[in-house]
């Protein structure tokens, strides 16, 4: 099991249980995602945690997969769709990277605050490409911590156990290397009080 994994499955019920820290600006990033979101729509969610955002998109879309790295904040996830009796909602546990959905294309992949904590985002970028039908978006929420002071501290408070492992990526480190991979940004603002961009992309 990867490092990260067990950081998750350590602080799954913790973490699962913490109340949202701004629920303006979480309400106004589903807002903004559902207008992208419509009922005959297959959608991915990448890092999915503990399967709130996907229980909470579920009645606007025709399926929901969600996959995360942790068993045991999929258990949660599960048990939070059985709990909002949702019946087209599918959570797995894998990553990005083993994730094999077959012949299945989505026709709209959320990543919600992963692209930092995976071990390759740019290679995350390009699968989500691959994953998604012509015409697909990708709607991700990064934090993009780019001070000095951050790249000193956070890995060695992540040395301790205490955080996950975080990667720098800068706003136009992200823009650039999702035009590459072959997406027109439809929408882009930052949101929440860290440093974190909102983004809207359409495969080309």
């Amino acid at each position: 099991m990867p490092d990260s994994s067990r950081y998750w499955d350590r602080v799954a019920h913790k973490y699962a249980a913490r109340p949202i820290p701004d629920q303006a600006a979480y309400d106004r990033k589903l807002a903004a995602t559902r207008r992208y979101l419509r009922s005959d729509m297959d959608v991915l969610e990448l890092g999915c945690g503990s399967g709130m955002t996907a229980v909470l998109h579920a009645p606007f879309v025709r399926s929901i997969q969600g996959i995360d790295g942790s068993e045991k904040l999929i258990a949660i996830a599960r048990q939070r769709g059985l709990d909002a009796k949702t019946a087209n909602t599918v959570f797995t546990c894998t990553s990005i990277e083993a994730f094999d959905p077959g012949e299945r294309v989505f026709n709209a992949v959320l990543g919600l605050n992963v692209l930092h904590l995976v071990d390759d985002w740019r290679a995350t970028i390009r699968r989500v490409h691959e994953l998604l039908a012509p015409g697909g978006v990708f709607v991700s929420v990064t934090p993009c911590i780019t001070g000095r002071l951050w790249r000193l501290a956070l890995p060695a408070v992540a040395v301790t156990g205490l955080i996950p492992r975080v990667r720098f990526i800068a706003p136009d480190d992200l823009t650039g290397v999702l035009g590459e991979a072959g997406f027109h940004v439809e929408e882009q603002w930052h949101a929440d009080k860290v440093p974190t961009v909102f983004l809207v992309v359409r495969k080309q």
